[in-house]
């Protein structure tokens, strides 16, 4: 794909290897970001709750215009056949039917994320509780 963006793979874990600090209590706040994730805001200057526009919107806040989105690694999933023609002696087993439905082929970096100062709106919960909108179970 033209444009699409290079991870630094040696400089992510040297990164990672020299956080001082922890970082699930960061970024995790609205999604469970992967460890790699995690870094790969840090390298961008990211030092606070990131989330997407729509989970931002839910929380009541909104981006600001003119700010550029921030990088993160997502699954890069090719669905297949909904329907799949077949007798009716045919029978198909579990692992027929993961293949047939979903296919993971890798991963891609997008821009998708926004930074809590790249948002505007009411102060609370969105900056302070640690896991907003989740369930009390999953807390």
């Amino acid at each position: 794909m033209a444009g699409e963006a290079k991870i630094d793979w040696p400089k992510l874990l040297d990164e990672a290897l020299n956080t001082p600090s922890n970082l699930a209590g960061t970024y995790d706040r609205f999604h469970d970001y992967s460890f790699t994730n995690m870094i790969l805001f840090r390298m961008q200057g990211l030092h606070e709750p990131v989330a997407s526009f729509s989970r931002w919107k839910a929380l009541g806040r909104r981006v600001l215009v003119g700010v550029r989105a921030k990088e993160v690694i997502v699954p890069v999933i090719i669905l297949g056949q909904e329907q799949h023609k077949r007798g009716e002696g045919d029978a198909e087993d579990l692992e027929e039917k993961r293949e047939r439905i979903a296919k993971f082929v890798g991963f891609k970096v997008v821009r998708a994320v926004f930074g809590l100062s790249d948002t505007d709106g009411p102060e609370g919960r969105a900056a302070t509780d640690t896991r907003v909108g989740l369930s009390a179970s999953a807390r």
